[in-house]
């Protein structure tokens, strides 16, 4: 049983590597063959950093089930599968309960250890979410909703909801794309900032609005107007933090969700968020369970969701092209890559 995975270098690009196949399983692994990964802005965020040889990327994904082992319960072969992508050890309590992106032994789908742009994946059960067999063919939108939908967790945990809120997220990528689809479903009312032109336009198809970001901070009606901030956008592909413009953007008191990645150190003027009231928190990782309530809540809107993100399809013969297809914000939104 051969098998081969796909690296990046960041001196030399992509680069495949076969090998002798899956290892031996432990008797709470699961051995799935990949089928199918897209490519999330956390990816080009990671090669844009990274300067060593091996970037092992792809965290959103779905596959089969090859083989299990002994001790494996729930799933048998020829389940359709995903995870998240914080991979935990699968025996702590933290794992147990399913919240394995507090694991404090996890790792990550997407780093120099493990990621699913190969042809097998090997993974603890507890972080494997069943898919159910009507929603397989649109199953890739589950996991980027389900960082949508722990961000509603997020918030409810300090007892924020966004029913009759006003919304305004940082970002119109994929993940701000589904953020804006999910609250505005959950009645809030939703305000988009997003530099690219042909982004702005996507959003008219779920009927939120999107604008250019220094119009929320030159119209009166918009300035300091929100309820709840969400930065989606993090700080890669700006020479300008979004993280800049929160405390322009709440009203007094507002909450700041914060889900963007940061290469760079932030300057946080503390006065600016401590006289707007802001309270502050961070969201990394989402659990297993998050992504099983995307399939019970959402699973008649994924298809739909689906054929409004998924813009450009590749083969796993093509992963420079499908990389380099993700960079070009004006043309794709998200990215797919066929693995069989």
């Amino acid at each position: 049983m051969k098998g081969w995975e796909i690296f990046y270098h960041s001196e030399k690009g992509f680069l495949t590597q076969e090998n002798e196949g899956p290892r031996p399983l432990l008797g709470n692994e699961v051995l799935i063959e990949v089928d199918e990964i897209s490519v999330c802005g956390s990816d080009l965020h990671a090669i844009s950093l990274y300067k060593g040889e091996y970037l092992y990327l792809g965290h959103e994904w779905k596959g089969r089930v090859v083989h299990q082992g002994m001790d494996v319960q729930k799933l048998s072969k020829g389940d359709i599968v995903t995870s998240g992508s914080v991979i935990g050890c699968g025996h702590c309590h933290y794992c147990q309960d399913g919240l394995q992106h507090y694991c404090e032994s996890s790792i990550r789908l997407g780093g120099e250890t493990v990621g699913a742009l190969a042809k097998y994946l090997i993974l603890p059960e507890s972080n494997l979410v069943k898919i159910p067999q009507e929603l397989e063919s649109a199953a890739i939108v589950a996991e980027p909703l389900a960082v949508a939908q722990e961000s509603l967790h997020r918030l409810s945990s300090i007892g924020v909801a966004p029913h009759g809120k006003k919304v305004i997220i940082l970002g119109g990528g994929a993940i701000g794309f589904l953020t804006a689809w999910l609250f505005k479903k959950k009645r809030a009312e939703v305000l988009v900032l997003e530099p690219v032109a042909e982004r702005r336009e996507r959003f008219k198809a779920i009927g939120v609005e999107a604008i250019l970001p220094a119009l929320a901070l030159t119209d009166p009606s918009l300035k300091n107007s929100a309820d709840i901030v969400i930065d989606a956008a993090g700080d890669f592909q700006s020479t300008k933090s979004a993280f800049a413009m929160i405390p322009f953007l709440g009203k007094k008191p507002f909450t700041a969700l914060l889900v963007g990645k940061y290469a760079r150190e932030q300057v946080l003027h503390t006065s600016l968020f401590r006289t707007r009231h802001c309270r502050m928190i961070w969201q990394d990782g989402l659990a297993s369970h998050t992504i099983e309530e995307v399939f019970n809540q959402h699973g008649q809107d994924l298809k739909k969701l689906k054929e409004l993100l998924i813009t450009h399809q590749f083969q796993v013969g093509q992963v420079r092209e499908a990389f380099e297809m993700a960079k070009n914000r004006s043309e794709s939104l998200k990215v797919l890559i066929k693995l069989t």
